[in-house]
C-alpha cells in the first residue's frame, strides 16, 4: 500500500458515520469512483461492521415523554412545509472521525475476543474429554481389581472348607509340560481351579473347563493365562459333586462353544 491511500483510508470511517465534512465527502467519492480496488475494499469493510454493530443493538421502545416530543416537533414541522428551510451548515466534528476509528476497533478486538475465547473453550474441551476418558479407564481398572479381590475372597472361603476333595489333571498329548488341580468344598457345592504351564492359547483361542458328567461334557468357563502359564476359575455353583466323573480342559475358540471341539489337554479322574 503507497502513501497516496493513507489520507482517503483514514477518513473512510468518519464517511460511514456521516461525519465527515463536504469537502473531504466530495473528495473521497471522486477517488472512490476510480474504481480504486484498496479504498473500495476498506469502504466496504466498514459498512459491514457498522450494519453489524447496528444489528447487535435491538430496538429500544420509547417512553411515552419522547412520543409525544416526536409527534409535537412532526406537527410543528407540517405547519412550516410552505415556508423555505434552508439546511444548516454541516460542522464537521474533529472528534467524530476518532471515535469511528475506536469503534472500529474495538470491533476488530471483540472479533479477536471471542476467537481467543472459542479456542480456549475447545481446547478445555478437548481436555475435559481426555480427563473423562482417564476417569472410565481408572474405574475400568478398579472395576477388574474388585472382581479379582471377590474372586480370591471366595477361593479363601472354599479352600478353608472342611472336607475339602482333590482332584488332579496331568497334562496330555497336546500339553505335556501342563497340570492342573481341583478343589472341590462338596458340602458347599463349589469348587477352585488352577492350572500350570499351559501355553499361550493363541489368537482366537481360549481354554475351556468341562465336567464330565453320566460320560456327557458341561462346560464350566473359560481360563484366562497369565504370562507363566498360569490360569485359576472359581466356580461358585456345583449341582452335584458327587456326580462328576472327571475333570477335563480343551483349545476352543474364543468366547468358548457348548460341546467341545478342540484338542484335550488336561484330564482328571474323580476317586
Amino acid at each position: 500500500m503507497t502513501d497516496e491511500h493513507q489520507p482517503y483510508l483514514d477518513s473512510i470511517p468518519a464517511y460511514v458515520l456521516g461525519a465527515l465534512g463536504p469537502a473531504e465527502t466530495a473528495e473521497l467519492e471522486r477517488h472512490l469512483e476510480t474504481v480504486c480496488a484498496t479504498c473500495n475494499a476498506e469502504m466496504k469493510r466498514c459498512t459491514r461492521d457498522l450494519e453489524a454493530l447496528a444489528a447487535a443493538n435491538p430496538p429500544v421502545t420509547p417512553s411515552e415523554t419522547t412520543r409525544a416530543r416526536l409527534l409535537a416537533r412532526v406537527e410543528q414541522a407540517s405547519k412550516m412545509r410552505t415556508q423555505p428551510v434552508l439546511p444548516p451548515p454541516r460542522r464537521r466534528v474533529p472528534w467524530l472521525p476518532l471515535a469511528a476509528a475506536a469503534m472500529l476497533a474495538l470491533l476488530v478486538w471483540s472479533g479477536w475476543t471471542q476467537i481467543d475465547l472459542r479456542r480456549k473453550v475447545d481446547k478445555l474441551a478437548a481436555e475435559l474429554s481426555l480427563d473423562a476418558a482417564e476417569l472410565a479407564r481408572v474405574r475400568s481398572d478398579l472395576d477388574v481389581a474388585r472382581r479379582r479381590l471377590d474372586r480370591w475372597a471366595l477361593a479363601s472361603r472354599i479352600l478353608a472348607a472342611p472336607g475339602l476333595e482333590t482332584v488332579r489333571l496331568a497334562g496330555l498329548e497336546a500339553a505335556p509340560e501342563a497340570s492342573g488341580q481341583a478343589l472341590v468344598a462338596s458340602a458347599d457345592g463349589k469348587a477352585v481351579f488352577s492350572a500350570s504351564n499351559l501355553a499361550p492359547p493363541g489368537p482366537d483361542k481360549t481354554y475351556q473347563l468341562w465336567l464330565i458328567v453320566a460320560g456327557q461334557p458341561v462346560s464350566a468357563g473359560l481360563l484366562e493365562v497369565d504370562e507363566a502359564g498360569g490360569a485359576s476359575l472359581v466356580i461358585e455353583s456345583l449341582d452335584d459333586p458327587s456326580a462328576i466323573e472327571a475333570w477335563a480342559v480343551t483349545l476352543e475358540p474364543a468366547g468358548g462353544v457348548q460341546q467341545p471341539t478342540g484338542p484335550m489337554v488336561l484330564l482328571g479322574a474323580t476317586a
